[in-house]
């Protein structure tokens, strides 16, 4: 969502500017290594992450803590708690990053309807509905896919490893638990199948308007020798 607006406003150049954010995404997350940092360059840390990592709706109103009830006790250790990621959670872990893919999903679910009523009125597929289909499978799944890669990840796995979690019967948990179980399947398991079948095309697909349309933001980024 945040890249989109961002190529509206700074053209071509907004590649390279969100390549040093993702290689920043990369160094704040140090502490995730249990390699010791200090813990007033972690606070500064916590205050930059939201930031580098788009989370552009990171406020009280979507705090999931307020309408569900999580497990209060948790073994995430303080140098992790003081970069942002106070709990286990996937949920609460994924802030704007779940509220952007539940958008998603409901367009998903509003297109399938549109073409549904598309077929049944004129027989066939309008214009508009195959403009809207190329959007979203897959260009904006794989665009939000990428910037969310790394908190899906990080989500996923500090999920996983309360096994207190799996046990509880609250139900921010066990919603917790369905998000945990989605973030390691679209990072673990989608995601590079979706890598793998791009870059097993031929170059001249790779090359073609729709493909690039819909699977693009995989590697129209990726530096070569005949293009910078």
């Amino acid at each position: 969502m945040v890249v989109f607006l961002i190529n509206i406003f700074l053209s071509g150049s907004y590649a390279y500017m969100i390549g040093m954010i993702r290689c920043l995404q990369m160094v704040l997350h140090i502490p995730l290594l249990n390699v010791v940092v200090p813990g007033n360059i972690t606070m500064v840390f916590g205050f930059i992450i939201p930031i580098v990592m788009f989370d552009v709706l990171e406020n009280d109103t979507y705090n999931y803590a307020t309408y569900l009830e999580f497990t209060d006790k948790t073994d995430v250790p303080g140098q992790i708690q003081n970069i942002g990621y106070e709990n286990n959670s996937s949920l609460q872990n994924l802030g704007s990053i779940a509220i952007f893919f539940s958008i998603y999903f409901v367009k998903v679910f509003l297109f399938i309807i549109l073409l549904m009523l598309s077929l049944i009125l004129f027989g066939k597929r309008r214009k508009l509905v195959t403009s809207i289909s190329q959007a979203l499978f897959f260009t904006e799944f794989v665009s939000l896919s990428i910037d969310a890669y790394m908190e899906l990840l990080i989500s996923g796995f500090l999920n996983l490893s309360d096994q207190k979690v799996f046990e509880s019967k609250l139900l921010g948990d066990k919603i917790g638990v369905w998000a945990c179980i989605m973030c390691l399947s679209f990072s673990l398991v989608i995601i590079p199948l979706m890598i793998l079948y791009v870059f097993c095309q031929s170059i001249e697909k790779m090359k073609s308007k729709d493909f690039e349309n819909r699977w693009g933001p995989f590697y129209l980024d990726i530096k070569s020798g005949s293009k910078i």
